[in-house]
């Protein structure tokens, strides 16, 4: 059991998270699913952290990154896949 306000913390060391207020459980579930919804984080008065957010700007702005990345490596893996096929056909290395 860990407690903390330090998203990117949590989002490195846990598989399971849930948020409190006031003592009750407002949300819980994978770590990428409660940091992906925003909306509820928000509503808790919490951030997502930064590597999420990157990852969901980078969605927005058309690259196929998956939904539920939490951690620096697991986003590397997402971006390496996204510009394979380029580097394959030696438009970019």
């Amino acid at each position: 059991v860990l407690s903390s306000h330090r998203m990117n913390d949590l989002a490195a060391l846990s598989q399971r998270l849930a948020i409190f207020d006031k003592g009750r459980v407002i949300r819980e579930g994978l770590t990428g699913e409660v940091f992906w919804d925003f909306e509820g984080l928000a509503e808790a008065g919490l951030e997502p952290p930064l590597i999420v957010r990157t990852a969901a700007r980078l969605r927005e702005l058309g690259w196929p990154i998956p939904v539920g990345i939490v951690t620096p490596d697991q986003l590397e893996a997402a971006l390496r896949h996204c510009v394979q096929p380029a580097q394959q056909a030696g438009e970019i290395r």
